[in-house]
């Protein structure tokens, strides 16, 4: 049963992600291509400084190898920071003296442990890892539930474990707080108990399994 729940997780970007759009998505999409198309025509002189903060959410086996040439690309054009400079130079503390990039990742998915993960370390790109702790060490069931219904993938994606976690922070990685199950923020804006335990609970969960500040 195990092996058989284990084969039944998405390892491909194609098999998890890609859908036919609806037409709003369609419109949506289109709008997004036209006007990043629109910005690189428009800055096409070389910018001598700057601070982009980058989100990502999977790197799917099928990605592997298209998100380290990202990481090589970006690396030739600026230098990452870590969360505590990326703070700095944002909050203008520290003036922007180069071309910075912070990266992010969303949702915990094992899929950034296992292909991510290891191109970070090799290539010294400092990364911080966002997770709703609710969805940690997660089962088969229990993952389908979130990335089906919640995160709307097509197939169950796989989570992290806490032992990911302490491997990832042992070696140099940022755990941030992403709620403690994914919920929307403004649902709870009428219920500040609810909304306190989602953004501390996570906060103090990952201290006390990691032996970590998470801040």
């Amino acid at each position: 049963m195990k092996m058989a729940n284990q084969l039944a997780y998405a390892n491909s970007w194609k098999d998890a992600v890609v859908q036919l759009p609806g037409p709003v998505a369609k419109v949506r999409r289109l709008a997004r291509d036209y006007t990043l198309r629109l910005r690189s025509l428009l800055d096409r002189k070389q910018e001598v400084s700057f601070l982009r903060c980058l989100a990502f959410h999977h790197v799917f086996d099928d990605q592997r190898k298209s998100f380290e040439q990202i990481i090589q690309l970006l690396k030739r054009r600026g230098d990452f920071v870590n969360t505590e400079d990326c703070l700095s130079i944002a909050k203008g503390d520290s003036k922007i003296t180069g071309r910075y990039f912070h990266l992010s990742f969303d949702d915990g998915y094992k899929n950034v442990v296992r292909n991510a993960v290891p191109i970070l370390h090799e290539q010294q790109v400092p990364m911080l890892f966002f997770v709703p702790t609710k969805w940690i060490n997660a089962d088969f069931q229990t993952a389908q539930r979130f990335s089906m219904d919640i995160a709307n993938y097509r197939q169950p994606l796989e989570m992290a474990t806490w032992n990911d976690l302490r491997d990832m922070a042992r070696h140099g990685f940022e755990i941030g707080s992403h709620t403690q199950s994914h919920v929307r923020l403004s649902t709870l804006s009428q219920n500040l108990a609810d909304l306190d335990e989602e953004l501390t609970g996570s906060k103090h969960q990952i201290e006390e399994q990691l032996g970590i500040v998470c801040t």
